[in-house]
């Protein structure tokens, strides 16, 4: 059997002036969709080019020179660096250089140098951290205070060897570390009230020294009432050990009382 095609009259006008051999021309809406599919592609293939190689970049080689020891190890840990490589931003993206000055200034200035000269220049291999951290700051003044009504001396032993001392290079973790100490230790004696009423650190990055002024305040001192527990047993009155519990799930459990009431 024979199946004829019958042309209508465009057809059968473009059918008779196609020369033997001569392709069928393309329609014009067919035109435009090899044209948006050509064009998509060509778009997508380099995209995810870059982006493969991106995902196999897992981060920015970093090479830190001027410093080494403490302050090198700061500035490592500040940006994160697991094998000198800086890792990539959330996105994927690598850090700016400005970026990392900045995290590269809060590692010096933790361990006393505020006024470092830091450049990023860029290697074939990556980048190159170059850090001069000039003048430290060091204490000169320290005045640590303690009101009280009456005498702990946990806490003035406390405040009258504290981790440092005047000429010393600032260290902000050791500082922070001592607040911490004089707090836990507050708390373990019963002054759960306990605070730093004045509390000033004053830094002159131009003359390079820091002064100190603490008064630490001890508030009401309280005690446990034996008669409560606290999850598995009854607590002791002493309380050791008291600051290693969240506050809100301990004054769940237990009952306060003021030390100087019945």
């Amino acid at each position: 059997m024979v199946i004829q095609r019958i042309f209508g009259p465009e057809e059968l006008t473009e059918e008779k002036s196609r020369a033997p051999g001569e392709p069928l021309p393309v329609k014009p809406g067919i035109q435009y969709v090899v044209l948006f599919f050509s064009w998509f592609f060509c778009c997508l293939c380099p995209v995810s080019a870059v982006l493969g190689d991106e995902m196999q970049d897992t981060g920015t080689a970093i090479k830190i020179i001027g410093v080494d020891g403490t302050i090198k190890a700061n500035i490592q840990s500040h940006l994160a660096l697991t094998d000198d490589l800086f890792p990539l931003s959330v996105l994927g993206f690598p850090r700016s250089d400005a970026f990392i000055i900045d995290k590269t200034r809060q590692a010096l200035q933790t361990l006393g140098y505020y006024r470092p000269e830091i450049r990023v220049t860029d290697q074939k291999q990556g980048k190159v951290l170059t850090v001069e951290p000039g003048q430290p700051v060091r204490w000169r003044n320290i005045d640590l205070r303690l009101t009280c009504e009456q005498a702990y001396p946990e806490l003035q032993q406390l405040l009258n060897r504290p981790p440092f001392k005047s000429g010393d290079i600032v260290h902000h973790g050791d500082y922070e570390n001592f607040k911490s100490v004089v707090h836990r230790q507050a708390f373990e004696i019963g002054l759960l009230a306990s605070a730093f009423a004045v509390s000033q650190l004053n830094v002159d990055t131009v003359q390079s020294y820091a002064d100190i002024i603490r008064q630490f305040n001890c508030g009401q001192a309280y005690i446990i009432n034996n008669d409560y527990l606290y999850r598995h047993g009854t607590v002791p009155s002493a309380a050791y050990g008291l600051y290693l519990s969240p506050p809100d799930s301990f004054t769940s459990s237990i009952r306060l009382s003021p030390a100087n009431r019945p």
